[in-house]
């Protein structure tokens, strides 16, 4: 495991500021790679402005239990994929510290999640692992069904456990569902997902129906109101790319549900193929899952960790910010605001949650670490941030880049993305059929369109470039404007 730095020592030594600035930086001035400070320690900076490896400080939790849990996890799949693990180990440790803990800035620990994996990546294993887990630790009532049909489903599953995981396998085929019926039952369910989301220390209630009808004929005069208290789901969602980015626009981006989601778009190679040996799970791992869910009373009387009904309002544990905490929180806040202003995000809606969810998760991370007491240090806190702002910049950049509003537009981004991929090669119109499928299914005015915007906005050129030899009929390819080299100019004839 990556050992972190300790953040509470330097905030006691030389400052909060000192670690405000380091955020900071580590945020406006960011290198390619995960750099060591010799002051710092391990500190891991991320690239904002272009797709980067994950850094290594982010590829283990900084709460040991965890990893342990994701070495569990692993178990259960013969390749493994340290991302898909991650998350999932994520999804397992929100929905034991759900609707039992908030923290003093009133974050709960509820994440949504979602991972993007290509088929054949195996993410299954998250969906199988985390079902095995609840049912060997005796909480098979915190699982819930495959997503929701409707919104009355979403209150259906609260009533039942108002704390619980969804886990969504093909979620994207759902958002193609929602995208199709705007005003249909499905895009209702993810309307009350996100109303969830922000009613975790507070109500969800249902939308009003008439039963005028009943009234009239003296029937139902008086019906009663179902009221969900603290409503904690976690959502994992799996799909492939494709499914996500070709059912996606502007509008589900600006209407709130995509920012609430941390989304990982699986980039790790898979480790190592190895015999699955899905195993109970380890004893001391079912105690510290027990904990967590009914922590040990500290009187007769309490009723802290006590599980209640939907319609009472839990007795919360408390999660204390160490010093230091609030106004590193407070500061990345400013931070992103500026950001914005100054124009530094290409979608400037998906990056409003990124505070929240950095918060949330360093709830969680507390609550995992030590349940009786649970504190978020520094440590924890910086930990979240860079999570959560590496994992929102790559689904920020991928959406930016993939994400349409129209048949032409989708085309025009697949086209710009297979040219610019093609590198110095180049690609000619045969080659564009051949390995991009909705170019080889548009019809020919369709495609000169696209091509001829790309020209006109400067992103491609067509070229004739002599071949290796110098003989037989040039070729003649589209090549990304940025990819023309003098070793192609020279090639140009």
């Amino acid at each position: 495991m990556t050992e972190i730095t300790d953040f509470n020592d330097l905030a006691n030594a030389k400052g909060i500021q000192v670690v405000h600035d380091i955020v900071a930086n580590a945020i406006n001035n960011p290198p390619t790679v995960v750099d060591k400070d010799d002051e710092l320690g391990n500190f891991g900076t991320m690239e904002v402005s272009a797709h980067v490896p994950v850094p290594e400080l982010l590829q283990s939790f900084p709460v040991a239990v965890l990893n342990e849990v994701s070495e569990w996890v692993e178990g259960f799949s013969f390749e493994p994929q340290p991302q898909i693990t991650q998350f999932t180990t994520l999804a397992i440790a929100s929905t034991l510290c759900g609707r039992n803990y908030v923290s003093e800035g009133g974050n709960t620990s509820s994440l949504f999640l979602m991972v993007l994996g290509e088929t054949g990546v195996g993410k299954n294993y998250a969906k199988t692992s985390t079902q095995s887990f609840f049912d060997d630790v005796g909480m098979t009532n915190l699982l819930s069904g495959s997503g929701n049909t409707s919104s009355g489903a979403v209150f259906t599953s609260l009533v039942s456990a108002p704390c619980h995981i969804q886990i969504v396998d093909e979620i994207g085929k759902q958002l193609q569902t929602a995208r199709k019926q705007s005003n249909g039952m499905m895009a209702e369910a993810f309307s009350t997902l996100v109303e969830c989301y922000s009613s975790t220390t507070t109500m969800l209630t249902p939308k009003n129906y008439s039963n005028m009808s009943d009234i009239v004929a003296g029937k139902n005069k008086d019906t009663k109101k179902v009221v969900i208290r603290c409503p904690a789901i976690t959502l994992l969602g799996l799909a492939t790319p494709a499914q996500v980015y070709d059912n996606l626009s502007t509008v589900e981006i600006e209407d709130g549900f995509l920012n609430r989601l941390i989304v990982c778009d699986v980039t790790l190679p898979q480790k190592p193929e190895q015999m699955q040996m899905p195993m109970p799970v380890p004893r001391h791992i079912g105690q510290w899952a027990n904990l967590i869910r009914n922590p040990t009373a500290n009187s007769l009387t309490s009723l802290t960790g006590i599980e209640m009904g939907y319609d009472v309002k839990p007795v919360h544990t408390i999660v204390k910010f160490d010093s230091g905490v609030k106004e590193l929180f407070m500061g990345y806040r400013r931070e992103l605001k500026e950001r914005e202003a100054n124009g530094e995000f290409a979608l400037p809606d998906m990056t409003r949650r990124w505070n929240e969810n950095a918060m949330r998760l360093a709830t969680c991370l507390a609550v995992c670490e030590n349940a009786l007491e649970p504190v978020v240090t520094l440590e924890l806190a910086q930990w979240s941030i860079l999570f959560v702002e590496y994992y929102g910049n790559e689904f920020m950049l991928n959406a930016a880049s993939k994400v349409s509003d129209s048949d032409f537009h989708s085309l025009y981004l697949k086209v710009r993305e297979f040219i610019e991929r093609s590198g110095e090669i180049g690609m000619t119109e045969s080659e564009l059929s051949r390995h991009c499928r909705a170019y080889a299914a548009s019809p020919p005015h369709q495609r000169d369109q696209v091509l001829l915007a790309l020209v006109r906005e400067g992103c491609v050129q067509q070229l004739s470039l002599k071949t290796a030899s110098g003989r037989g009929r040039p070729r003649v390819v589209w090549i990304a404007t940025e990819n023309i080299t003098n070793k192609v100019l020279a090639l140009v004839k």
